[in-house]
């Protein structure tokens, strides 16, 4: 005889003894982090086989199958990425507080692999400024390879610690703060563990917190699934740092549990982990920020011409020197950029173009995986084979010898030179 134990039930038993619920019941509309992608609406491939759709993020899909991005030149092309589902949730956050009207400031102050980040060059104007960061170095390399395979060059990257950005006072329209940690202390069963990664999290919002300008705007996320958890860090952060909560409208069949006072609760039966995220409004005055005179640099106008047959020419953008290569970036973000080398450790600006030899251009990699490619810059495709062997090889500083003029494409998007 077999026992079948309600749903309800099951979810109260996890609640208070903090039980797994996936073992008792499953529902097949489960977003499965494996299975969901988030499609580049800038690179969009024809032969993708794109299937159900996430209802609240208009790039986001989900298969039936496990994605395996390690043997697809497409993943490495910047066409789309590996997200769960319940994160993706932040895209209609942003729609709803339309945020993609007008050029906007954004600090994602835990960058990660960069994953969000895309998220926010997709759902933000195109010459908003997105500053992502990352303070552990390790973590580095990943986070700029997928934002430049994304495409966009109004992305920067910095490598600070929260505290940084103290010096930046109501800076940014708007910051991310994600929180992988506080998830990953309760997946490890310690509730001292928890406590510390909730001080450790409040300590980090505090850092970057003044940097926000007044009626800006917080997004809190964290992979807790502990309710309390994020209830207590809301509340402190209505309490005592002056913000109140955006009431954000959702479909009831969404199936998200939603707390006015809170925020949106993803849950495992549905979901491929727990997920919260919610979005607040600072309402504390802020002194503003008073910009230095102070430049260390300026953009280069001398190149101007080169440039005319790499990109195209509805596409105004600067030309800054970093690191000995040629970077670009939308020259509305030129003080943005002055600003932010006075004040943090960029580790990338914008899109690195390539070395000038001569009038001629040595293209850096970076620029193959850009948007604003000139449509008249010769083009080469090559097989999947191919492709992927030319994507496994790291070059160190992504310069090749001679002088390609060469881009190489896999299904039209740029791979690299030759």
């Amino acid at each position: 005889m077999s026992t079948i134990i309600p749903p309800d039930l099951v979810k109260k038993l996890n609640r208070k003894y903090k039980l797994e619920e996936k073992p008792y019941f499953f529902d097949n509309n489960s977003y499965n982090t494996t299975h969901c992608i988030r499609i580049n609406p800038s690179k969009r491939a024809n032969s993708f086989l794109y299937q159900k759709r996430i209802p609240w993020c208009e790039e986001g899909y989900c298969g039936t199958t496990h994605i395996q991005p390690e043997t697809d030149p497409l993943f490495y092309a910047g066409c789309y990425c590996v997200q769960d589902a319940a994160s993706m949730f932040i895209a209609h956050l942003l729609k709803t507080l339309q945020v993609k009207q007008s050029p906007i400031k954004v600090l994602d102050i835990s960058g990660g692999r960069g994953t969000l980040g895309t998220l926010l060059l997709d759902n933000t104007h195109p010459e908003s400024l997105i500053v992502v960061n990352e303070s552990k170095p390790s973590a580095l390399p990943s986070l700029i390879s997928t934002l430049t395979k994304w495409g966009n060059a109004n992305s920067f990257v910095s490598n600070n610690v929260s505290k940084a950005f103290s010096t930046l006072p109501a800076y940014f329209d708007m910051i991310l703060f994600y929180s992988p940690y506080l998830g990953q202390a309760q997946n490890k069963g310690g509730q001292q563990e928890t406590l510390v990664s909730s001080e450790q999290d409040k300590q980090k919002i505090l850092d970057c917190l003044s940097s926000l300008r007044t009626n800006g705007i917080l997004i809190y996320a964290s992979h807790s699934n502990t309710e309390e958890e994020n209830d207590e860090i809301v509340k402190w952060l209505c309490a005592e740092q002056q913000m109140e909560p955006i009431r954000i409208e959702i479909d009831p069949s969404w199936t998200i549990q939603q707390k006015p006072t809170t925020g949106f609760y993803f849950k495992n039966e549905l979901h491929s982990r727990a997920f919260f995220v919610t979005a607040l409004r600072k309402k504390k005055e802020q002194e503003p920020f008073i910009r230095s005179d102070k430049h260390t640099h300026q953009a280069l106008s001398s190149h101007n011409e080169l440039m005319k047959k790499w990109i195209k020419t509805d596409v105004k953008m600067c030309t800054v020197i970093k690191n000995d290569f040629i970077n670009i970036f939308p020259e509305s973000l030129i003080n943005d950029f002055n600003t932010l080398q006075q004040h943090l450790q960029l580790q990338k600006t914008g899109i690195a173009m390539g070395k000038f030899a001569g009038d001629q251009l040595i293209p850096h990699t970076s620029l193959a995986f850009s948007t604003f490619l000139h449509p008249k810059i010769p083009r080469k495709t090559v097989s999947k084979k191919d492709a992927l062997h030319l994507l496994s090889q790291e070059e160190k500083d992504g310069q090749r010898e001679g002088i390609p003029s060469t881009l190489l494409t896999y299904e039209g998007f740029g791979i690299g030179w030759s």
